[in-house]
């Protein structure tokens, strides 16, 4: 099986919505030519591709990656997290009711990730407990923050007490809307900003002892793990020689971000060459991005072009460790 736990959807029934009421969503849906558009409040823009929902399309184009199965999850555009708690809460059921109908409707081709409302921490607890008693969904996507403030706060505690005890997954997805400061050109809001944004987010976890707390959770970052894989020496040394450091974690940061599962989204062999080395070929997973235009086009020869990787290695990146991960 070869597993894309990273592609992504956005409901019909979510875009018909938008259309009712594009000011209570905070988007206009604009023609372009032959293409429709979203375009947020805050300046994101980016065209809705059939195959962001129609399902011969994903299949048309799993097929030409040579791809068994899509792990279909939202764009971060619609978690709102920055939206009032109703708002939330619709999108999310929305979301999720319509995600687990597509993967019913296809169910040896697609599996799916929830979204929560968590902006309200409780209400998250109730929208998680109702996508895997109600909907069959093994995994959950979060921002890699909500609204600045960081998974170390205890706010969340509860939210991810609840999740280790129903053992599902946890994916984290940069979270942003419109440009980053200092990032505005060259499109560095994206090429740099996603990266930035899940390594602050994995730090805060690690150093806030998420880990210590709650050592069965399994959670995913996307894009190779941002910066974190590469210079978790220097949060090493940190955690030696700063007391800052120390106030949530006594043990080693290197200890728990080799926990961590990170995708394949690197777009260079060497760099994913390293990665498998030091985080283990069990804790990578195959992953495109799809359909946006910083997604990995050929994944299967990115991994096939790894020096040194065993056949067995090969299985588990290619899909082993996703349909473990996601009790396929």
């Amino acid at each position: 099986m070869r597993i894309d736990i990273h592609s992504h959807f956005i409901p019909e029934r979510f875009i018909e919505e938008v259309r009712k009421e594009p000011d209570r969503f905070g988007i206009q849906v604009e023609e372009n030519g032959d293409l429709e558009f979203f375009n947020h409040k805050e300046g994101f823009k980016y065209p809705l591709f059939r195959t962001f929902y129609d399902v011969s399309a994903k299949l048309q184009d799993m097929e030409m990656k040579k791809l068994d199965m899509s792990v279909l999850s939202a764009p971060p555009t619609i978690f709102y997290y920055w939206s009032d708690l109703e708002t939330t809460k619709l999108v999310c059921r929305i979301y999720n009711d319509s995600v687990s109908e597509f993967v019913r409707a296809n169910p040896d081709r697609f599996a799916g990730m929830g979204i929560v409302p968590l902006n309200d921490p409780d209400e998250a607890i109730l929208e998680l407990q109702r996508c895997h008693d109600e909907l069959g969904l093994n995994a959950i996507e979060l921002g890699s923050h909500v609204e600045g403030v960081q998974f170390d706060d205890r706010r969340f505690l509860p939210f991810f007490q609840k999740v280790e005890e129903l053992d599902m997954l946890v994916f984290f997805h940069p979270y942003y809307l419109g440009n980053k400061k200092g990032l505005e050109s060259y499109y560095l809001t994206n090429l740099l900003g996603n990266l930035i944004d899940t390594s602050v987010s994995i730090s805060h976890i690690v150093f806030g002892g998420l880990l210590q707390k709650f050592p069965k959770l399994k959670l995913y970052f996307a894009h190779g793990g941002g910066f974190i894989p590469y210079q978790v020496g220097r949060l090493e040394h940190g955690h030696k020689v700063r007391a800052e450091t120390k106030l949530n974690l006594e043990s080693s940061p290197t200890e728990d971000v080799r926990k961590l599962i990170f995708d394949t989204i690197t777009f260079n062999p060497e760099a994913l060459k390293f990665l498998i080395e030091t985080q283990g070929e069990d804790r990578v997973v195959l992953g495109t991005d799809f359909p946006f235009d910083m997604g990995d086009e050929d994944p299967i020869s990115l991994i096939n072009s790894v020096k040194g990787l065993s056949v067995s290695q090969k299985r588990k990146i290619f899909g082993e460790n996703a349909a473990r991960l996601l009790k396929l």
